[in-house]
């Protein structure tokens, strides 16, 4: 049986490259990668994590530019109307 080498929360934040508290907010909000608890720590299994990563990508469709298309940052038309 293989055995990966679980990640700590420091490492995973490095290996993201995001603030340590940005960890513990996903494991908060059940946003981040699938934690497991081995008693009072928190480890991550490097699988999970690629997953997890995967899942993040955004596909951009011309659609959703041409949207955002004639829109002012209030989310109103350029003539002032709402759209």
């Amino acid at each position: 049986m293989k055995t990966e080498k679980l990640m700590d929360i420091s490492e995973l934040a490095g290996f993201l490259s995001v603030p340590v508290a940005t960890i513990y907010r996903w494991n908060h909000l059940g946003t981040g990668p699938t934690p497991i608890h081995i008693g009072r720590h928190v480890r991550y299994r490097p699988a999970d994590v690629q997953i997890w990563v995967a899942t993040q990508e955004v596909s951009r469709t011309p659609d959703l530019a041409k949207s955002r298309i004639g829109r002012s940052s209030t989310g109103q038309g350029l003539d002032g109307g709402s759209l």
